[in-house]
């Protein structure tokens, strides 16, 4: 995976980005539910220094941490992952597209 993103022009382009700016960028106004969630065990990432920024941006966010992950918590957890996801995103009635 690391071989893989060396070579990548994204990857590049999001270092660079958030040496510049940042490590998330100017964000506009979010009008939806907002969850962030975080390995709590993330030592690339650590809550709650490497968040101050995202938290001032975002301040009616929900942060949650998850128990026992690190950086990459899909790997971790996905379980736990998926959950946290579903916890906000099964409330929002899907948009039906009118029969034509």
């Amino acid at each position: 995976m690391i071989e893989g993103a060396r070579g990548c022009a994204v990857v590049v382009e999001g270092i660079e980005l958030a040496r510049r700016e940042g490590a998330f960028g100017e964000l506009r106004q979010i009008d939806c539910p907002l969850r962030i969630a975080y390995g709590e065990r993330d030592w690339l990432i650590p809550w709650p220094g490497a968040y101050e920024r995202l938290q001032r941006m975002l301040p009616d966010a929900e942060y949650v941490g998850l128990p026992d992950c690190g950086h990459l918590p899909m790997w971790d957890d996905p379980e736990l992952v998926a959950r946290t996801i579903l916890e906000v995103t099964r409330p929002v009635a899907p948009v039906v597209s009118p029969a034509t």
